[in-house]
């Protein structure tokens, strides 16, 4: 039976399958009293005819909008962090279509967070998405509307993150485990939650390896590859006296970082070993490929869009999700 040249509708599943029109609506509806071979056999018709419900027809009968918003801060260099963003985006996405929901985006960037709120819910949003950035949170927990926090734990609002103190953490213990005792680091702006977590975890495992951090071999409120490459500039004007390894907070400044020993007449990683964080797809293609972080970005995304679905269909269990970090050894790196 082929009806691909129009809409399929409950009508052709019902002639399909041999049932009422009404029989295919109480499927859908799921409401008792079909029979079990009423409902294998309208099963098997919707599955043949690849049929949809229609989303518009379903929120108008439940007086709902299937809308979820998703609220963000775009990047001010508009390099790393869209990267991050788009997969985390995408995973939100995947999640809101499996259960018939849109996502709406919303950029948070000249307007305050009240009046970008006002317009997220004039547009009738059953839930927000907030990704991680330098948001009110005290305001946003405040918010009569179910929410959800991605890539970053807020006290109060459920969230689903990674540990990002520990993937530092296990950057800087591979450097340790190659030898490497002058080990600077390279890191973004501390008013994100994300980078001190980030440069927490580098200190810890300092901490643990009884080394103190060599202050002229640190950087902070660096924010791209231009800017990191200047920073590890200054780290090698003295050839004497650089550090052996530099973690970077982020693969892109691990990116300026290399160039940076490449154009000081050095060579990566035979004087400089480079670690970066997040696993972009660059990563393996750098020369030499670099070390880094496996931040689960996607599935971060994933795990919030139906965080998010679980509480609006009040299914929640009211417990946040961490996602285990990886750590992914590759050439930028070797032993001394």
């Amino acid at each position: 039976m082929n009806i691909s040249a129009k809409t399929v509708s409950q009508k052709d599943v019902a002639k399909l399958a041999g049932v009422p029109r009404s029989a295919v609506s109480m499927y859908i509806n799921e409401y008792p009293g079909l029979s079990k071979s009423s409902q294998e056999r309208i099963r098997v018709a919707i599955k043949k005819l690849d049929y949809r419900p229609s989303r518009i027809a379903k929120s108008l009968k439940e007086n709902r909008s299937l809308l979820i918003g998703i609220i963000y801060l775009a990047s001010p260099s508009g390099t790393i962090h869209d990267f991050v963003l788009l997969d985390l985006i995408q995973g939100v996405q995947k999640a809101a279509l499996e259960e018939n929901y849109v996502v709406c985006f919303f950029l948070k960037e000249k307007m305050s967070m009240e009046e970008t709120l006002t317009n997220v819910l004039k547009c009738n949003v059953e839930g927000i998405v907030f990704i991680e950035d330098n948001f009110d949170y005290e305001q946003i927990r405040n918010l009569d509307i179910p929410k959800v926090v991605i890539n970053q734990k807020v006290e109060g609002i459920p969230s689903v993150f990674s540990d990002m103190s520990e993937g530092t953490y296990l950057t800087t213990r591979y450097l340790l485990s190659l030898n490497h005792r002058k080990i600077g680091f390279i890191g973004g702006n501390f008013a994100q939650e994300t980078f001190q977590q980030r440069w927490t975890g580098y200190k810890r495992a300092l901490a643990e390896a009884e080394i103190t951090a060599d202050e002229r071999f640190i950087r902070h409120e660096i924010m791209d590859n231009k800017e990191s490459y200047l920073a590890a500039l200054e780290f090698f004007r003295n050839k004497g006296e650089i550090p052996t390894g530099i973690v970077c907070d982020t693969d892109l400044k691990a990116w300026g970082v290399m160039d940076a020993v490449r154009d000081s007449g050095l060579k990566v990683p035979e004087d400089v070993s480079v670690t970066g964080f997040d696993n972009i797809a660059a990563c393996a293609q750098m020369s030499p490929p670099l070390a880094t972080v496996e931040h689960p970005r996607r599935e971060i995304g994933y795990y919030g869009g139906k965080m998010l679905l679980k509480i609006i269909s009040e299914k929640f269990n009211g417990r946040d999700l961490k996602i285990p970090v990886r750590l992914v050894e590759r050439k930028s790196c070797c032993r001394i």
